[in-house]
């Protein structure tokens, strides 16, 4: 029932990237992701995977993507 917020994040080697938005959010479309509310991209990054279940480091950010897109 969470209501994502109109974007989608792939993380990069070089960071975390809007690769789909809402029209009303178009502009963000490629924009590199720094801060999350009050954090910093890795500080949200490891708040979220302490909900992911996951066995390796590989499924916990592919699923973050999913899950920083979450208000």
């Amino acid at each position: 029932p969470f209501r994502p917020v109109g974007l989608q994040f792939y993380w990069f080697p070089e960071g975390l990237f809007v690769t789909a938005a809402s029209p009303d959010l178009s502009r963000a479309l490629g924009a590199r992701v720094v801060r999350i509310a009050d954090l910093e991209v890795e500080r949200a990054y490891q708040a979220v995977s302490t909900v992911i279940s996951a066995e390796n480091d590989y499924w916990t950010r592919e699923m973050s993507q999913r899950y920083l897109a979450l208000p």
